[in-house]
């Protein structure tokens, strides 16, 4: 199991991602925020707006989902990285399994 994080700029880009997700079944389910990057310029912090999808899935499905999120989007891909869940309560395990599809 993994927590998918998907970042952009882009808000809308953003939506369209998490409901092709959550319709093909390759995330049990999405949390959206809305964050701050830092980043230095010239020795400033600069704060640079972003987005975040926050999704819960099957590790197996990860280059699945890297390669369904290119053919379905025209625009500039977004950061997409992956961080594992080591330790996951039972039930939280079998929604993130009846929620996606079989691998």
């Amino acid at each position: 199991m993994i927590l998918m994080h998907i970042s952009s700029p882009d808000q809308e880009l953003l939506h369209h991602v998490a409901k092709l997700l959550l319709k093909e079944k390759l995330v049990a389910d999405v949390r959206f925020d809305d964050i701050r990057r830092l980043t230095l310029q010239e020795d400033n912090l600069v704060t640079v707006p972003r987005y975040l999808l926050a999704c819960k899935t099957k590790a197996l499905l990860f280059n699945t989902i890297v390669e369904y999120i290119r053919e379905h989007i025209t625009k500039e891909l977004p950061e997409m990285y992956a961080l594992p869940l080591v330790m996951c309560e039972k039930s939280q395990e079998e929604l993130i399994r009846s929620r996606t599809r079989a691998v």
